[in-house]
């Protein structure tokens, strides 16, 4: 995805100084490694339903299990 000038252009609109487009850039990529996990997260975990029918299937649960015979 090519970023247009003119989009960059208006972000840095606001930015003064160097400590103002220093500011955005920290900010600007705290976003983006938030949105890069997220999107990790999201291809990598089960949908809740999904998990919890593959919980029962694996038999993982937080429950102890009981002996039926010694």
């Amino acid at each position: 995805m090519a970023l247009k000038p003119e989009a960059l252009d208006e972000l840095l609109k606001d930015c003064k100084t160097p400590q103002d487009v220093d500011t955005f850039y920290s900010q600007l990529l705290q976003r983006m490694i938030n949105r890069s996990l997220d999107a990790e997260m999201d291809a990598y975990l089960e949908p809740p339903r999904l998990s919890r029918r593959l919980q029962l299937l694996r038999r993982w649960s937080h429950e102890k299990e009981q002996q039926v015979f010694p």
